[in-house]
């Protein structure tokens, strides 16, 4: 998806949609910041907004995911299915190692936690350095 040349009507719909979410994920964040940091909690009901925005953000991720398991179902070239299938397998596999790795450093060794967002680039990271591996593995001659 990231690197191959796939034309699919469902991968379309997906790259469409994603931009989509994407855009307004951008402006969630930054709408977000701007009205934690404006608001300085003096009641219940002003903590309340304070989770509220800070939670925000997470909207348009969650809609991804769910966008991703709606563009696997659509797909109907197997073969591209199969290469996201496995990018996600990487990344999550990357990301549940981080945590794992970060759990016990932190239960015996008393380290720090991770930093925030940490975890979530890792995973993108795996996803996108495993699109790029399949397209370096996958090239034809007339590709090379």
């Amino acid at each position: 998806m990231l690197f191959c040349r796939t034309n699919t009507k469902a991968y379309k719909a997906y790259q469409r949609d994603s931009l989509a979410l994407g855009i307004g994920y951008a402006l969630l964040v930054f709408l977000s910041a701007w009205c934690v940091k404006r608001h300085t909690p003096h009641t219940p009901d002003d903590r309340f907004w304070i989770y509220f925005w800070s939670l925000m953000p997470t909207a348009p991720l969650v809609a991804m995911v769910a966008r991703m398991a709606k563009y696997l179902n659509d797909e109907t070239d197997e073969y591209q299915r199969l290469m996201t299938m496995q990018s996600l397998l990487i990344g999550t596999a990357a990301l549940v190692i981080t945590l794992l790795v970060n759990d016990f450093l932190r239960a015996f060794a008393k380290a720090d936690p991770l930093e925030p967002f940490v975890a979530f680039v890792i995973f993108s990271a795996a996803m996108g350095l495993t699109k790029l591996v399949q397209w370096f593995r996958n090239r034809v001659g007339s590709d090379a």
